[in-house]
This record gives structure tokens, sequence and C-alpha cells, in this order.
């Protein structure tokens, strides 16, 4: 009994296909990111009577700010009456900073009916909230 021979026993491999080319891909348009909701709107959509007086004295704040810095004083001292007749409550205060914003204003305001003013906010917000 002959063995066939060992190349006829084996089939043939075969041969390794070439590399494909890679697809040439269409460039992608970049999508410009959409801009951030401002808080202050998306605050006063809530249904959220608190979040709403938040948004509100951010606004005012911010105004008074502007209203300081350019020597308006007649402007601020309307603005600090407005804040005056926020509907305070100890999370408006943290969430907006406004006792630090009025009691830096009532130091370092140039006019003396506007620190008067925001010294007395200062007062009646630290009174209602004394521990």
């Amino acid at each position: 009994v002959a063995s066939p021979p060992a190349a006829a026993a084996r089939p043939a491999k075969p041969a390794p296909a070439p590399p494909a080319a890679p697809a040439a891909r269409a460039p992608s348009p970049k999508a410009a990111p959409a801009a951030p909701a401002p808080a202050v709107a998306a605050a006063a959509v809530s249904s959220d009577p608190i979040d709403a007086e938040i948004a509100k004295a951010q606004a005012l704040l911010s105004a008074m700010q502007g209203a300081c810095e350019q020597g308006q004083w007649e402007s601020l001292l309307g603005l600090l009456g407005k804040t005056e007749k926020l509907d305070v409550s100890l999370r408006l205060l943290k969430a907006t900073g406004a006792g630090k914003t009025v009691k830096k204003l009532a130091k370092k305001v140039g006019d003396q009916a506007c620190r008067a003013k925001a010294e007395a906010i200062v007062t009646r917000w630290r009174n209602m909230f004394a521990a």
C-alpha cells in the first residue's frame, strides 16, 4: 500500500486577499453647538414661585451693579426700592448672594441716600433671619 504524496493530500491555501482601501468618507458638517438656555429664563418658566422670585432678584442685582458702576444713583435707588419689596426667603438669599451684594453696595456707594437704603435692607434681612 503506497501512501499518496504529501503535496497531493493537502488542498492548496487560497492566497490572502489584498487589504481593502479605506472607503472615502464624506466630510461631516459640523453642527454649531446649541447655546445653553439662560438660567434666568429657565427659572422664569418654572411653576415654583420661589424660582420666579430668585430670577427676579438676580435681574435686580445685575441691574444694581450696572447702575452703581455707572454712577446712576437715582436708578440705583429705585432698584433698591424694588429689592426691598421682594418676597425674600433664606433660599433666595443663598441662591443669589443678594445679602452680600447689597452689603457691598452699602459700603462702596458714593450716594448717601443709596447707602442708607442698602444698609436698611441688609438690617431688615438680618432681623428676619436672626436665629
